[in-house]
């Protein structure tokens, strides 16, 4: 019973029916995504890997799909080589923003045949989520374009590919197809931000959540123009969710920046790796420039903790 009124509280005003209902949609999506995604690359890392390659298929489709960034290719390369190869780029980018949209997201869209209309919370979801991977895309790609180290060697297509899955996956899957600790300070701060951002609500991802950030955005718009209220999509948004957007957004930047000053007061390197790091490890990433393995032990306990209070919610933790 006190599982069911969590759950309850965590997808709005939906009854005890419609939440055993949801974890059984959940179960069964989250298998049938997974699966079709281990297919789809199973067709390029069976050719590649041999019979070895079914194994890699799967464990990647669940890997990409739970935004964990967890790969079996070895030397800390992640999938920097296929970028020429679509099939893996693509089929693991579009798992990560399934698996980042939540599951109020899947339920809404699937409902969206008998309902015609969806939630806000799913129009804030979907507007947000493209807007971040189209503008993030765009700006990796000219940031990027020219960086001998990074995307330079590629052709075009290739750049493209690049610069759509780190956009995808900054937002807390944790693969990478570029060298992240050769990319441009410029990008290492649009990367942050994206860390911070973070996915849906009810999803596996973490970061403060699409949803907090566009209502925070939308109620300095409301204030620029001069309007007592935060309106959304033309939805009135109660004060009460814009104070909670605001103590998420704060409470998290506090934390950061705590985190952050500690490891800087122990680590002698630069100021925007170690934010790099902890941005990452609270946003449950797994994105790294390679300077955790060298840090010591003090700075990867407060690394630990602020994954823990990532994946928690400062708020929920507070």
């Amino acid at each position: 019973m006190k599982g069911k009124i969590l759950a309850q509280e965590s997808i709005s005003d939906y009854s005890f029916a419609d939440v055993v209902r949801m974890i059984k949609s959940v179960i069964r999506i989250t298998v049938s995504v997974e699966l079709v995604g281990a297919v789809l690359l199973a067709t390029s890392f069976v050719p590649k890997f041999g019979l070895r390659g079914v194994y890699m298929a799967v464990f990647h489709a669940i890997s990409a799909f739970c935004n964990a960034g967890f790969d079996l290719i070895g030397g800390y390369r992640s999938l920097t080589q296929f970028n020429g190869d679509p099939i893996v780029i693509y089929t693991i980018a579009l798992l990560i923003i399934t698996g980042g949209l939540g599951f109020i997201v899947w339920k809404d869209l699937a409902d969206f045949r008998k309902t015609k209309t969806l939630y806000l919370h799913t129009k804030l979801v979907l507007i947000i989520s493209a807007f971040l991977i189209v503008f993030g895309a765009l700006f990796f790609f000219v940031s990027e374009h020219s960086n001998p180290a990074t995307m330079g060697p590629l052709n075009f297509f290739e750049k493209i590919n690049a610069a759509v899955f780190h956009s995808v996956t900054c937002r807390t899957a944790g693969y990478n197809s570029l060298p992240l600790n050769e990319m441009s300070e410029m990008s290492k701060i649009m990367t942050i931000l994206l860390m911070f951002i973070g996915a849906a609500p009810g999803s596996t991802g973490g970061g403060i959540k699409v949803t907090t950030f566009g209502i925070l955005l939308m109620a300095i718009l409301s204030n620029i123009r001069g309007d007592e209220e935060t309106v959304v999509l033309k939805r009135r948004v109660p004060q009460v969710v814009v104070n909670k957007a605001l103590s998420i957004a704060g409470l998290s930047m506090l934390l950061i920046f705590i985190m952050t000053t500690i490891v800087v007061s122990v680590e002698r390197l630069p100021f925007i790796n170690v934010l790099y790091e902890v941005t990452s490890a609270f946003g449950t990433v797994g994105l790294s420039t390679g300077i955790t393995p060298h840090l010591q032990n003090i700075s990867k306990l407060v690394l630990i903790f602020t994954m823990f209070l990532g994946r928690v919610g400062p708020l929920s933790f507070a």
